[in-house]
């Protein structure tokens, strides 16, 4: 049975590398999330840490943009099932790269991938001479 167990979380919420919610909740208290905040997570996975930004951070809005199309169809998907219809409105997940969307709007951005060149021009371009919280968590 643990077996079955272990490969059903896998399959809701990712890899079991991935950042567990007890972690999820001290990031958002070093973020200092608050009730206006618009909260982006680049490459969202099953969208564990944008259904908590939404249920635990209190966020205005949570978008999570992930380039996997199964990952992104299973984050739409459990997202539906565990939250209520008033924060599913504020929740929204993008398919595709995130170079390929505006998120001008953020005040806090996670991103739990290793880093690029491209992710400095991201944020020169997207953020100018606005203040926004960046939280980046690195898999080794």
């Amino acid at each position: 049975m643990g077996i079955k167990t272990e490969k059903r979380l896998e399959n809701e919420w990712g890899p079991a590398n991935a950042v567990t919610p007890t972690e999820i909740i001290k990031m958002f208290r070093l973020a200092r999330l608050r009730r206006n905040d618009v909260f982006y997570d680049l490459g969202s996975g099953h969208g564990r840490v944008i259904i908590m930004a939404i249920t635990h951070g209190k966020v205005k809005r949570a978008i999570g943009i992930e380039q996997d199309a199964d990952r992104f169809c299973r984050s739409r998907s459990i997202a539906k099932r565990l939250l209520s219809k008033k924060n599913l409105k504020r929740v929204d997940f993008l398919c595709g790269y995130s170079d390929e969307f505006e998120i001008s709007d953020a005040t806090v951005v996670y991103e739990s991938h290793y880093p690029s060149d491209d992710e400095d021009k991201l944020y020169k371009e997207s953020f100018k001479n606005k203040e926004v919280r960046i939280i980046k968590n690195i898999f080794h």
